[in-house]
């Protein structure tokens, strides 16, 4: 009897279990398949905010009422897309508006992890295998570009220093055998794809990686390069930079729109409802990546929220931080999930991650565009964790300076959406709307070449409708 009762028990348990998981599911499609709405007016704040840009709340006198171009989203899409079309020669004298919900890049631009970097050999055998390995070059060399890009274009604005970008040695710190095992093998299918790439990239054992990185548990480490900088500071000096140079180009902070009405006929503009006024609009750009299904409804479950965490720590001593300082950075990446961090030039840790460690092994983040809580289990790792991944002579604990969440744009199939928007994803007529949005946390090797490219695509289809006019 006593045997039949303890599985009639564990049956129970396990049918338990079972509709806890079909609970958490359903409530993962409820919030996937809703509107992510507008930016929540009192987020968590982002250390990277702090001092906060002159820019941050700046909005013109009076909206203005009609616009060539309405750039919804400050971030580093919004910024790249107005740069490209302001910088094109029939581009410099149109008038462009760049709007956002709340302070300029107070998004997941100003709140992310500081790093430009993609880890190309994590990815090229599953776009390979994907879309084949045309494409899969073409995907990564585009990607491995974005450390250049944006050490030029800070460099073009006089902002290198004072945006804190830089070139950095990356190290991804691998806990846990099989996963270390996987990406030495991935790492050797990238380079023979790459070869120009092997004196980049080394590979360094168990005892290797512990005594050169003060790393006490880790089974092996690969390096390679990167880049780290201030987000946040790098996209405000680029709007000031935009603002003094071209007087048609204007900032309006706090500025939500509500609500888009399609043009009446192909000639007129579109009419778009913001909570200081309405404006007229002949093309309308989405650059609002988690929020993007707000103002288009078909994007729902292609391009889901996800709420990241990160954290702003002092390290314990405050000498001599970590091994390597400012230049170099870290992945901590274990049999589940992974943690990223890098180090400011003040000395301050920028460390997120801890998704797999949150609520539901990260369930309860997924859908959630909301970034005015804590992810609670997500923090408490982030900030426990590294005196454990750390030799204590090199690290005995941490100071926390701020933590904040974000939220992600997660693509459905791991790609950026980028190009024209069709009628049944805006559900409203007229072929003047254009988005760039789904960067699956990889935003800092991907935003500034797809907002430039899209930048290009408005401008190219517009020259050509312009000189079909002149020519009828």
């Amino acid at each position: 009897m006593g045997l039949v009762l303890s599985v009639i028990q564990e049956l129970k348990l396990l049918l338990v279990t079972i509709q806890d998981l079909n609970n958490d599911f359903r409530a993962v499609q409820s919030r996937i398949r809703t509107s992510p709405g507008l930016p929540v007016p009192s987020p968590t704040r982002s250390s990277w905010q702090t001092p906060a840009s002159p820019l941050c709340g700046f909005q013109s006198e009076l909206l203005p009422q009609e616009v060539d171009i309405l750039i919804i989203g400050s971030g580093i899409t919004g910024c790249a897309v107005a740069r490209a079309i302001l910088r094109n020669p029939k581009g410099r004298d149109l008038c462009v508006t760049v709007v956002d919900a709340r302070e300029i890049c107070s998004g997941a631009t100003g709140r992310n992890g500081g790093h430009i970097k993609e880890s190309p050999y994590i990815d090229f055998e599953k776009l390979k295998r994907r879309y084949g390995e045309p494409a899969a070059r073409k995907i990564t060399d585009f990607q491995m570009s974005h450390l250049q890009r944006l050490l030029d274009v800070a460099e073009d604005i006089a902002a290198t220093e004072a945006s804190e970008i830089r070139r950095v040695d990356t190290v991804d710190a691998y806990f846990g055998r099989n996963c270390w095992e996987d990406a030495v093998r991935r790492l050797h299918d990238f380079l023979d794809a790459y070869p120009t790439e092997k004196t980049h990239y080394k590979i360094w054992n168990q005892d290797e990686a512990r005594q050169e990185f003060s790393l006490t548990n880790v089974d092996g480490v690969i390096t390679g390069p990167a880049g780290a900088l201030s987000p946040y500071k790098l996209v405000t000096a680029i709007l000031q930079s935009l603002a003094r140079q071209y007087p048609k180009f204007t900032i309006e902070s706090n500025t939500a729109v509500l609500d888009i009405q399609a043009p009446a006929n192909f000639q007129s503009s579109y009419t778009v409802r913001t909570s200081r006024g309405t404006l007229s609009a002949q093309q309308i750009v989405h650059a609002t990546n988690a929020h993007v299904s707000h103002l288009l409804p078909g994007l729902r479950e292609k391009i889901l929220p996800l709420r990241g965490q990160m954290t702003s720590l002092l390290p314990v001593p405050r000498e001599p931080n970590l091994p390597g300082g400012a230049s170099r950075s870290w992945s901590f990446i274990y049999e589940r999930g992974f943690d990223y961090l890098t180090i400011r030039p003040s000395g301050h840790i920028m460390y997120g991650g801890g998704w797999a460690q949150s609520g539901n092994q990260g369930l309860d983040d997924v859908g959630v565009a909301a970034d005015d809580d804590q992810a609670l289990f997500a923090s408490a790792h982030l900030l426990g964790i590294l005196p454990s991944i750390f030799d204590p002579k090199v690290l005995k604990g941490v100071e926390v300076e701020g933590r904040w969440t974000g939220s992600l744009g997660m693509s459905a199939d791991w790609l950026p959406w980028v190009g024209k928007v069709p009628q049944s994803v805006s559900r409203r007529k007229g072929g003047g709307e254009w988005v760039s949005a789904g960067y699956t946390g990889e935003g800092m090797v991907n935003a500034w070449g797809c907002g430039e490219a899209l930048g290009k695509m408005i401008m190219v289809l517009k020259t050509i409708i312009e000189d079909s006019t002149l020519s009828e």
